[in-house]
């Protein structure tokens, strides 16, 4: 854990989640050098086990980590949510989970770029182009940072492009090495294959930049419409948007 003093932090404690893949995560921080984690799965799990979803593990994941510090979660006074892009419906489960907590407890709520918390996995200082699956064929890219202490830089906006042009888009960045988040449909030629992880947040760079979002209208940047959306929206030819009649 990276704990500077030329690093400015939200205030303690700190509750973080992150779900943008299969693989999610709930993270508490006592201070900035002092975290506890836990890894949950998410998606895929209704049906099974008595009916409960995979989804269902962040609470108690939260709770767990909380009772285990002895520390209340209406005494939690900074939230951090991985933003996406990824999962669509494993990202609004922790969206409202943390606006939730944010409401009862007062607590800031921020949110951070999934890929970039991804990239904040890698140690080693460089430039990396970080991509992850978008569906429908195509990635979510995104360009990051490591700089000498660790710390994670985003550098532009998340991009998504066709599988069948990764290769050319990624090469047109120059010198950044490759990696992959979860999987990668060419993994020799991946740097490394990463998860985003809730115990990294605070090694990524300007989470205070933008300030604490909007705990009502916020939602996650999920990087594309949602599959129903887009059934819906074909069958009907109009957006979803302008209403259903």
């Amino acid at each position: 854990m990276i704990a500077s003093t030329s690093v400015s932090y939200p205030e303690f404690p700190l509750l973080a989640l992150e779900a943008a893949t299969a693989m999610g995560s709930v993270a508490l921080f006592s201070d900035a050098g002092s975290v506890s984690s836990q890894a949950v799965a998410m998606g895929g799990g209704r049906g099974g086990g008595g009916g409960v979803s995979r989804e269902d593990g962040l609470l108690p994941a939260i709770d767990a980590l909380c009772t285990a510090h002895g520390i209340r979660v209406g005494e939690i006074r900074s939230l951090v949510c991985g933003s996406g892009p990824g999962s669509f419906t494993s990202l609004r489960i922790a969206a409202s989970i943390a606006k939730g907590i944010a409401h009862a407890s007062g607590a800031k709520l921020y949110a951070v770029s999934s890929l970039v918390l991804a990239a904040a996995g890698i140690t080693q200082s460089g430039e990396y182009a970080i991509h992850a699956d978008a569906m429908r064929a195509e990635r979510f890219v995104q360009r990051v940072r490591i700089d000498e202490s660790g710390m994670a830089h985003a550098v532009g906006t998340v991009a998504r492009v066709p599988v069948r042009l990764l290769d050319v888009y990624l090469n047109r960045m120059g010198s950044t090495r490759r990696v992959a988040v979860v999987a990668s449909a060419a993994p020799e030629f991946e740097f490394a294959t990463v998860i985003p992880s809730a115990a990294n947040t605070l090694r990524v760079s300007g989470l205070l930049a933008g300030g604490p979002v909007d705990r009502d209208s916020w939602e996650p940047a999920y990087g594309r419409l949602a599959e129903a959306q887009v059934k819906w929206e074909s069958e009907h030819g109009r957006p979803l948007s302008q209403g259903v009649a």
